[in-house]
């Protein structure tokens, strides 16, 4: 900002002349009446400058125009010191001077000491050198220095002199005035501080949460690699003949490789509900048939522990609604799975009914949840932490195992699903969990589809020519593997070059593309693609993004580039069978 430029419309040179303070004909009451007036005014307009030295550079200006001194200097203490440091001031001939690069260290015997320790807040020195703009010495004269208080300390100072009237001192009311401009300019300049910290603050933080984010959508994408031919890969050995001893052991590597992947996303997720970046995806569907989803899904691991599990639905409640079903079965998936793994005995109820006393209802359903066991039950003190990250009860894992990181997670999703979470339990008698969610009322107007892709016989699908595109083998191997499975016919390219050149020479039905490929990555590869002057025969050719990659921002990067679907590693035969057939009609 230079020496003309202006704030919010008002004039901030340092060119207006400096007032007569209130030496005039008005009476001495009528003067301060008058000067209190302004001071009001100029305080506001100090207040609403948008950064720390906008508000030093105006109070210069402001303070010049309204105390009647030719030349002022504000300087700036460094907390706790006698150390100042220069900030804006206004010369003899009224131009505004940056004086940040200055700094000085302050005898506490000198005016400016006495001020700076507070041992007056308002100092005249009637026989000051005078210097002007050069640094030489042109007279002596009278220096007012004023304390810049905030109310609990010193801040900095103001400090002031006339070489046109070099011998001027202050007049009736005038270093009232003065005292109450320093002290609004120190209340000000602390408060600006303040703001201006908390916001440097806010930045570092939120820069830590993008190079976690990063770092964590990295270590997704290496772990998810490896994960993807692990799980990939036993799957189809499973499928094949195996004595009992082989199934066994492989049966035991599917379990683990599946708790990593749950691991994997439960980090993925808090990270993104710390970061603010998990969003809702509401969907239209039955809440009944998620319900009996989850307890099929749990059957076998209740019934090998000799626990029944059931589901309890009120009459009352509607048949479809409209939300966010995934999250909705995250919360009870991580419910239901505790409540297997504590109990030992006895009975497991998943229970729901909609609460239609609540406020609002016209709009929205309101659910509450009940996960009820008979297991080990939680202690007291232990019920309201049960929801915070990592926590864990040491002498609990060697036995159960665990993150901590379940029940933290499903507390910030049913809180985003506008409800709260909470227990009850009794040590030795069980748990149960509570929840309540809040889901839009929508009109049923098509019939409720089914979310279950069957997988169909390759005899069942016609065949299709299948590019895929991927550098890492175990991947590439899967993928041809699934596919070919599916009926399908293969070709693979490595690098993106390749791709383009394969694309200009042969048809294709789509490509499996993924991301994270050398020498050309799969997003400018498909962007190439959907180039009407690249040399492929079919810019419209669908493509499915296969990506380690796990955040939002990646599924947005793919979409935005051109692709058509997206499909997250490790890959499992029915999300791939799912996107393609949302792209082949």
């Amino acid at each position: 900002m230079n020496g003309n430029d202006t704030h919010r419309g008002s004039n901030i040179t340092g060119n207006c002349p400096p007032s007569r303070g209130i030496r005039n004909d008005e009476s001495s009451e009528q003067c301060l009446r008058k000067q209190l007036l302004l001071l009001h005014q100029v305080g506001n307009e100090l207040s609403l400058v948008g950064s720390f030295d906008e508000l030093c550079r105006l109070a210069v200006v402001r303070g010049r125009q309204l105390l009647g001194y030719q030349r002022i200097g504000l300087w700036l203490r460094v907390k706790h010191s006698m150390v100042v440091t220069g900030s804006f001031g206004v010369d003899e001939q009224g131009q505004i001077r940056d004086e940040r690069e200055k700094s000085l260290t302050v005898s506490a015997d000198a005016p400016m000491g006495q001020v700076l320790n507070h041992q007056t807040s308002l100092s005249i020195n009637m026989d000051c050198p005078l210097r002007n703009n050069m640094g030489a010495v042109v007279g002596h004269g009278t220096q007012v220095v004023a304390a810049l208080w905030d109310g609990a300390e010193v801040v900095g100072y103001i400090c002031m002199d006339n070489l046109l009237e070099p011998h001027r001192s202050l007049q009736e009311n005038e270093g009232t005035i003065l005292k109450l401009y320093a002290s609004t300019v120190g209340h000000l300049i602390n408060r600006k501080r303040a703001e201006e910290e908390l916001q440097t603050a806010m930045d570092i933080a939120n820069a830590a949460n993008r190079a976690k984010s990063f770092f964590l959508a990295n270590m997704s994408h290496e772990i998810r690699t490896p994960m993807n031919a692990i799980t990939g890969f036993t799957d189809l050995v499973l499928r094949s003949g195996l004595t009992a001893e082989q199934r066994q052991y492989l049966e035991i590597v599917q379990a683990r490789s599946k708790d990593l992947l749950v691991l994997i996303n439960d980090i993925l997720d808090l990270s993104k509900i710390e970061a603010e970046r998990l969003e809702l995806k509401p969907v239209q569907f039955n809440v009944a048939q998620t319900l009996n989803d989850i307890v099929g899904m749990f059957s076998l691991d209740a019934a090998k522990k000799g626990l029944l599990l059931r589901m309890a639905i009120s009459r009352e409640f509607p048949e479809v609604i409209y939300g966010d079903q995934q999250r909705l079965r995250q919360v009870l998936v991580n419910l239901v799975g505790n409540a297997i793994k504590f109990t030992e005995q006895g009975e497991i109820i998943i229970k729901v009914e909609h609460d239609v006393s609540c406020p609002g209802s016209d709009d929205y359903f309101l659910f509450h949840f009940r996960v009820q066991d008979s297991g080990i039950g939680i202690p007291a003190d232990q019920q309201k932490v049960v929801f915070e990250s990592f926590l864990r009860n040491n002498n609990l894992i060697p036995k159960y195992g665990g993150t901590g990181l379940g029940l933290a997670i499903a507390k910030r999703l049913v809180e985003m699903m506008g409800g709260n979470i909470w227990c009850e339990s009794k040590v030795g008698k069980g748990s149960t969990f509570h929840f309540t969610v809040r889901f839009l009322r929508q009109p049923v107007v098509v019939k409720l589809q089914d979310n279950v892709v069957q997988a169909v016989t390759p005899a069942q699908r016609r065949q299709l020519h299948v590019l895929i595109v991927e550098d890492d083998d175990g991947s590439q191997f899967l993928a041809q593997l699934l596919l070919e499975e599916l009926g399908h016919r293969i070709t693979i390219a490595t690098t993106g070059k390749e791709a383009l050149r394969k694309l200009s020479e042969n048809d294709f039905d789509f490509v499996l593309m993924d991301v994270h490929i050398p020498e050309m990555d799969g997003l400018e590869t498909t962007r190439q693609i959907r180039n009407p002057a690249s040399r492929v025969r079919n810019h419209a050719i669908p493509i499915i993004a296969m990506t380690a990659s796990a955040m939002k921002i990646d599924e947005e990067a793919c979409i935005q580039a051109g692709m058509n679907n997206y499909i997250s590693k490790p890959m499992l035969p029915h999300e791939l069978v799912a996107a393609i057939d949302k792209v082949i009609t």
